[in-house]
């Protein structure tokens, strides 16, 4: 009962099968060979040990007779070693005794007069000695005994020990039904009370006080306090509750929670290196399920929405080329196929000026290819450089093309008809380049056309090569796979993760969001294309942002147009 508490209290649910033979005695002793043997993991031997030390400490400042040990020593074990508050002269003991009968243990009572080593054979005990470890063994058995029976809070004698947890249940004897208020105040008694307990609840006992709080107010819903996690069938999702959230809350807040069972990414970078914002409790929740799960997607959803503050502090704070990269390692829920753009979306709409204007785009679209259509069909293009929008142009007037090639040649159209001619910075700090780029090279910094798949990746790595030659970063783009005019496929590509869309249309919608989801620029040479998908389809004005001629007057036109 105490191994099995202690080992619950420390978060240490996979050694209640190895220790379930084991007694408190040796709990706190065992070291060396043995301690190797049952945990061959050294990660999880280090963090019994450590667990186990901090114990240790704690009742080393009410029994001075209980010294700490060392943790490096025991994660290390050799033989020979020895613990320097119980030390076993011999492990063999372990094979051949009985699980529940004590090892041979020598401890040392600083308040007791030390015998001479002449007289008594090492390792004994005296009767005293003796005594005083079973009454240290018993004083700590019923320590951890009381502390770990959260089935035996009396949920009543708790609220009537508090004005505030009287006027509770006054309120409910008056009005038949808790408020809002009285119901917080009463979650943050009964977390309080937990706290004290200091052990994570299993769903059983996370059940049994919900019981208790039905007995008490039984016009409340359970659900309302802890709905069990479901994890079979289609529709799986974790345990919420307002009990089992503030919990939670209350343990990431002070800095307890170890994601007991999470599906935590071993090469996901810590998330300490943003821990200096200040979280709500309900961001902290967020924080803390982020870094764990992945799934179900619908929880993953309402706390990428409670994480946003978090995030937020993160991509403000760094504007390094390799920015985008490290935010995908540190939320790799972005690198979802089907969910990742979903959560593009939430933050564009969380930022200050994507607030309802998600669909803009979609919604405008179908009148803005109408339009442009007519402004193509009026001009011609005449520079020598520009052989690849002579040959759209000319694409464009074939009769056996669909909707959506249309629509995508007419995109890859769009720099020889919004030409900008204006100079722009390449890169950054010392390499970067100042010049007026070239139709060509806007085009490429647009949409990127490959003929294969297989030459997106290698695209890829020569515009990374590129960007970093003049300190700069790979911004998000847009690629489209296939020989003209048809296509396979088109992607959206954030670094070196691909998002897969069906249109050009999505493509442009996601690739722009992408821009205020990460808070980073579009590419230098496309920054006018952007700029009109901006001011054009989601008429967003930014005050930083100087408004550029070409986009105003080529606006103009699209409105001119019947």
């Amino acid at each position: 009962m105490v191994v099995s508490a202690l080992l619950r209290e420390w978060d240490l649910p996979e050694l209640l099968e190895p220790f379930s033979g084991v007694d408190f005695t040796t709990l706190l002793g065992v070291s060396g060979d043995f301690l190797e043997k049952l945990i061959p993991d050294i990660n999880l031997r280090w963090r019994f040990v450590s667990k186990r030390n901090a114990f240790k400490s704690t009742l080393t400042a009410v029994d001075p007779a209980v010294p700490s040990t060392s943790t490096s020593s025991e994660c290390n074990s050799r033989p020979g070693s020895a613990l320097s508050s119980v030390s076993l002269q011999d492990t063999s003991w372990v094979e051949s005794t009985s699980p529940t009968t004590p090892a041979p243990t020598q401890v040392s009572v600083p308040t007791h007069k030390r015998r001479s080593s002449n007289d008594e054979p090492a390792g004994h005990i005296s009767k005293r000695q003796q005594v005083d470890v079973d009454s240290y063994v018993e004083k700590v058995t019923i320590l951890v005994t009381s502390l770990s029976n959260v089935n035996d809070i009396q949920l009543e004698d708790v609220l009537k020990s508090s004005v505030c947890g009287r006027w509770i249940l006054r309120t409910y004897e008056e009005n038949n039904c808790l408020s809002d208020e009285a119901r917080t105040d009463f979650v943050d008694i009964l977390v309080a009370e937990l706290m004290n307990i200091t052990i994570s609840p299993s769903q059983e006992e996370y059940a049994s006080l919900t019981q208790k709080i039905l007995d008490i107010f039984p016009n409340e819903t359970d659900e309302v306090y802890y709905e069990p996690p479901l994890k079979s069938g289609s529709h799986q999702k974790l345990a919420r509750g307002k009990l089992f959230d503030k919990f939670r809350s209350k343990k990431a807040r002070y800095g307890l929670c170890t994601g007991r069972g999470s599906k935590k990414q071993s090469d996901t970078p810590d998330l300490s290196t943003i821990s200096d914002l200040a979280l709500s409790e309900e961001a902290a929740i967020s924080v803390d399920f982020l870094s764990k799960w992945q799934e179900p997607l619908e929880e993953v959803n309402r706390h990428w929405i409670g994480a946003a503050p978090h995030r937020l502090h993160w991509l403000k704070g760094h504007d390094n080329c390799d920015k985008v990269a490290e935010y995908l390692a540190l939320w790799p829920h972005l690198k979802h196929p089907d969910n990742g753009p979903k959560l593009i979306d939430i933050d564009f709409e969380l930022s200050t000026v994507g607030k309802d204007k998600a669909d803009k785009l979609l919604l405008k679209w179908d009148n803005f290819i109408k339009r442009f259509k007519v402004i193509v069909s009026k001009r011609k293009i005449t520079s020598k450089q520009d052989s690849e929008g002579k040959e759209i142009l000319s694409l464009l007037k074939r009769k056996d093309i669909n909707d959506f090639e249309l629509e995508t040649l007419l995109l890859e159209l769009l720099p020889s008809i919004l030409s900008a001619n204006r100079f722009v910075v390449i890169g950054e700090g010392v390499n970067s380049s100042k010049h007026k780029p070239s139709v060509v090279e806007v085009r490429s910094a647009f949409i990127v056309r490959v003929n294969a798949a297989g030459d997106l990746n290698t695209k890829i790595c020569q515009l990374r090569e590129r960007m970093a030659k003049v300190g700069g970063a790979l911004q998000p783009f847009i690629s489209v796979v296939g020989e003209r005019p048809s296509f396979t496929s088109i992607y959206v590509c954030l670094d070196s993760h691909l998002y897969k869309v069906k249109s050009i249309k999505e493509a442009v919608d996601l690739c722009f969001k992408t821009f205020f989801a990460l808070h980073c620029d579009p590419p230098s040479e496309s920054e006018h294309l952007w700029q009109f998908v901006q001011r054009y389809f989601f008429d967003i004005k930014i005050a930083k942002k100087s408004n550029i001629t070409a986009v105003t007057t080529f606006i103009t036109s699209l409105d001119a147009c019947n």
